[in-house]
């Protein structure tokens, strides 16, 4: 039986993602700030309490990843370059591709193991697999594993779920629209409290990039600003783990309307034209 909460892991990746990108974004050769090492500690303490247990209890190898936290801890009660914490996730960030491809492939196999949690991918879906198989491996196995788990009856929270098609549609995002190549445009402004581009910014990046004419793009534009929204909805949920929307968040019906605006925004971004498709519909 698949655990129904499983985010654990997610949760630690994205912690990571939010130390990254604040070490990076410092002005200065060393590493000063004690809020930023506090952080570095927490991560610490989060791995090794709640997502290497997750990760042990589906037969996950971490590899390096125990030694890599285990540097991280060091630098975070000291001072030390910037520069030494950038290497050290590069190692890090090698650890956790591996260990994602890893967790999805157990998670996918065990509920494929049961007997009553059938599911093939048909029309756009499997269209969207395919290319996602082609063009992004790691992608595909997290698609897979939202199907099968809203195919899953006797799965009753969804959260994980939620965050599994987030993954998704970021990493397509960020394939097709680096940070970098988007903000190297002259025009590009980032939006206010932002340290990189919007969801919205990357998908106008990249229909603009394709010669879209400016009245097609107001659909996507809007598609893209709605699944903003509700996925900033899930990480807000995610973290306030006090609160009762942590435990309510999600639903399998909430989850089902997600995947459908994504589907819709992968078959744009993806390129995906499917003549015999009749809409985009969800696991029923």
């Amino acid at each position: 039986m698949v655990d129904n909460d499983m985010d654990q892991w997610i949760r630690f990746c994205d912690s990571l993602k939010r130390l990254r990108s604040r070490v990076r974004s410092l002005a200065y050769r060393q590493v000063n700030s004690g809020e930023i090492r506090e952080q570095a500690k927490e991560l610490v303490q989060d791995y090794f309490r709640n997502a290497k247990p997750e990760l042990e209890g589906l037969g996950v190898n971490v590899g390096s990843l125990d030694d890599l936290m285990q540097v991280l801890l060091d630098y975070a009660n000291r001072r030390v370059l910037r520069s030494l914490y950038l290497e050290l996730f590069k190692g890090i960030e090698e650890a956790r591709r591996g260990i994602d491809v890893e967790r999805v492939t157990r998670l996918g196999n065990a509920v494929a193991g049961r007997k009553d949690v059938v599911y093939i991918a048909q029309g756009v879906e499997a269209l969207i697999l395919d290319t996602l198989e082609r063009l992004l491996p790691l992608s595909a196995l997290s698609y897979r594993q939202v199907m099968l788990d809203l195919a899953d009856p006797e799965r009753v929270s969804f959260r994980g779920t939620a965050a599994e098609m987030r993954e998704v549609f970021r990493e397509v995002l960020d394939h097709l629209a680096p940070d970098t190549d988007v903000m190297s445009k002259p025009e590009f402004r980032l939006e206010q409290d932002c340290t990189r581009p919007t969801t919205k910014q990357k998908v106008l990046f990249i229909l603009v990039s394709r010669g879209k004419p400016k009245g097609a793009l107001r659909a996507p534009e809007d598609t893209a600003s709605l699944i903003e929204n509700i996925l900033g909805s899930l990480a807000r949920s995610t973290y306030e783990r006090a609160s009762l929307s942590t435990h309510v968040s999600f639903p399998r019906e909430e989850v089902l309307q997600l995947k459908m605006y994504v589907d819709t925004m992968l078959c744009e971004l993806l390129e995906i034209h499917h003549a015999n498709a009749q809409g985009l519909k969800g696991i029923s």
